[in-house]
């Protein structure tokens, strides 16, 4: 006789032999990526960006960018570019007023790394910056950490 918490157990392991994959994340489930080839005409500094239907934008580095590529070790990564710094955006309201303009060449900031190169990530994208991933500062290769769909 099956009792309750066999008929539980049982119910799971059937839910996972019968979708026989793991949940989607959320960037999988909602961002499209597009890609951006030689940004600014830099050979193979290809960008990502992921799209929402809200159209709100995230900028990453593509699987090809060499940083990403060559599992570069980053030394610092500066959101000061331009004589503008990326770090005193402020944004308010729904209107997402105060927000730093962006056209397709603007920078957002700049990657150093441990064997002297040093990078310009760009926009790509016409737009407003409403926020920079601030824990970039203490752990610039965090940059390095692929979504799982981006890497196929």
């Amino acid at each position: 006789m099956e009792t309750d918490k066999d008929h539980v157990t049982n119910a799971q392991s059937e839910y996972k032999t019968v979708t026989g994959k793991t949940h989607l994340s959320v960037v999988e489930r909602y961002y499209k990526p597009k890609y951006i080839l030689d940004c600014q005409a830099n050979e193979d500094e290809d960008l990502c960006i992921l799209t929402h239907s809200n159209r709100i934008c995230i900028i990453t580095l593509a699987s090809t960018h060499p940083v990403v590529r060559d599992q570069k070790t980053i030394k610092q990564i500066s959101f000061k570019v331009g004589g503008i710094d990326r770090l005193n955006n402020k944004v308010s309201g729904k209107g997402k007023r105060g927000a730093q303009e962006l056209n397709a060449g603007s920078p957002i900031c700049k990657i150093a790394c441990v064997d002297g190169e040093e990078f310009t990530v760009y926009s790509g994208i016409k737009g407003q910056l409403i926020e920079v991933n601030e824990c970039l500062i203490q752990n610039p290769n965090l940059i390095l950490k692929k979504v799982s769909f981006l890497e196929q």
